[in-house]
């Protein structure tokens, strides 16, 4: 494989991007565990020579996607909690019934 670039890393944030968009989720790990490998082997190629504001740009973005992934984990609990206590509630009024 040859070293990653600035945009083969930015295509990766964009494709996780994408998966989250399309809330298709069955790719974002393997999409993320990627970018984190192309991110390690760069900044040990390019070292103290990659061009910090680009890198600063790519830290914003994947921060911003680190938050949309924890607030859809904590929407998907709630969808489940919820799910979790109607199904309670159901078996508990058929039980009376």
């Amino acid at each position: 494989m040859s070293e990653p670039t600035l945009g083969h890393l930015q295509a990766g944030l964009d494709a996780l991007a994408e998966a989250l968009d399309q809330d298709d989720f069955a790719p974002a790990g393997s999409l993320l565990a990627q970018y984190d490998r192309d991110l390690r082997a760069y900044v040990e190629t390019v070292g103290g020579n990659a061009p910090l504001g680009a890198l600063r740009a790519m830290l914003q973005m994947q921060n911003s996607l680190a938050a949309r992934m924890q607030e859809r984990q904590r929407g998907i609990a709630a969808e489940l909690r919820d799910m979790r206590q109607a199904g309670h509630a159901a078996r508990a009024y058929s039980e009376l019934g």
